[in-house]
C-alpha cells in the first residue's frame, strides 16, 4: 500500500495531513467585537460579529441594537455625512497641494487661501484642480489675489528659413506664440 493511500485509511491521517500541508484548522478563530460598538464596525465586521455571536449576545453590547430605528438612521446618517467630510477634506487638500505645486504664480497665503475658498464655496464647486485654476484666472483677472512674481521666458526668434524648415504645426505654433508676445 502508498504511502497515500495509508494517509487516508490509518487512524493518523490527520497528523499525516499536518506533517504534510500544517496544522488543520479545526474551529474558526472567534473575533471579539465586544469593546467596539456597532456603530464603529465596517459592514464586514458586522456580518462577521453576527456570524460568530448569540444573537442575544449581539443584543446585549450594543446600545444600537435597542435603540429606536428613527435614531439610529439619524446617527448613521450623522456619521456618513461625517465620513463624507473628512474624504471631501483630505481630497480638497490634495487637489490644493497639487494645483500650487502646479501654479507658480499663485503666493501660498493665507489671505489668497480665503480668498480661494470663499469662491469655491459661492460656486459651490467641489474643489477639483480644474475648478482651483478656474477660479485662479478669474481671480488673477479681477486682480483679487497676491502673485508672486513670474520671471518672462524669452521667446525664440525664428527666421523666415528656419519657419520653412519645420514641419506645419511647428511653424505654425511658433509663429502664434511670436505674435502672442508682439514679435511677428
Amino acid at each position: 500500500m502508498s504511502k497515500e493511500m495509508e494517509y487516508l485509511g490509518g487512524s493518523g491521517w490527520q497528523s499525516a495531513m499536518e506533517e504534510r500541508f500544517g496544522p488543520v484548522p479545526t474551529e474558526p478563530e472567534k473575533k471579539h467585537f465586544s469593546n467596539k460598538p456597532l456603530s464603529k464596525l465596517t459592514a464586514q465586521e458586522i456580518r462577521e460579529r453576527w456570524q460568530t455571536e448569540k444573537p442575544e449576545e449581539f443584543e446585549q453590547t450594543d446600545p444600537a441594537y435597542t435603540m429606536p430605528i428613527d435614531e439610529l438612521r439619524m446617527k448613521a446618517d450623522e456619521q456618513l455625512k461625517a465620513q463624507a467630510a473628512e474624504a471631501l477634506g483630505a481630497r480638497q487638500s490634495q487637489n490644493a497641494t497639487t494645483f500650487v505645486s502646479m501654479t507658480p504664480e499663485y503666493k501660498f497665503c493665507p489671505a489668497n487661501a480665503e480668498v480661494m475658498a470663499a469662491e469655491l464655496k459661492r460656486r459651490n464647486l467641489p474643489g477639483t484642480v480644474l475648478d482651483l485654476v478656474e477660479i485662479f484666472n478669474d481671480l488673477k483677472t479681477a486682480g483679487k489675489l497676491e502673485l508672486n512674481p513670474v520671471p518672462m521666458t524669452p521667446t525664440r526668434i525664428y527666421s523666415e528659413a528656419e519657419l520653412r524648415a519645420m514641419p506645419v504645426e511647428d511653424a505654425r505654433l511658433a509663429i502664434e506664440e511670436m505674435h502672442r508676445k508682439g514679435i511677428f
